[in-house]
Formats: structure tokens, sequence, C-alpha cells
């Protein structure tokens, strides 16, 4: 497991150290601590699988567990965003 919200942040622009610092992968099994907290756990590898799980109602504890590529995800972010803006000011609205 990685945690990549950090990939979003500028510090990822700082390829001397970001990876040792930010991009460290943790030995860490999320359905291990789903276990742990008597929690339900759920590796998602779908994107159809994610909505349906999502539109369920939860009881108590849910870990849903979505495994991606770092760099695709900030590309696919950042495109997303240019559209909305385009989107927006199409609309006459703020950038």
């Amino acid at each position: 497991m990685v945690v990549e919200f950090f990939s979003f942040l500028p510090q990822a622009n700082a390829a001397d150290y970001f990876e040792t610092l930010f991009g460290t992968p943790q030995d860490l099994e999320l359905e291990q601590v789903a276990k742990l907290y008597h929690g339900a756990y759920q590796l998602v590898t779908q994107a159809e699988q994610l909505t349906t799980l999502l539109q369920r109602p939860q009881v108590g504890l849910q870990i849903i567990e979505v495994r991606t590529e770092r760099e695709a995800n900030v590309a696919q972010h950042q495109a997303l965003v240019g559209l909305a803006k385009g989107a927006l000011a199409e609309m006459g609205g703020k950038q």
C-alpha cells in the first residue's frame, strides 16, 4: 500500500527526496486492518464494483481498497481539472 495523496501536493516535484519521504510503500495489508477492527474489507478492481459498493448503505467499519498507478492517477486528475476549468470558462465562471 502506498499513500498517494502526497502526489497531488507541490513536494511531488522534488525528485531528490519525494520518493524516500512520501512515496515509500507501507508494509500493511488493509484486509488485516479491517479484521483487527472487526470491519469489512473489499478490494475493488473494476469501476462498476466501486460504484455498487458506494451506493450500498454501510453499517460499521468498511474499508474499500482501490489500487492505482500513482503517476497515471495524478495525470488523470489534472486532465479532469482542466476539463472542469474549461467547462466553467465556457459558462462564464471563474477558473
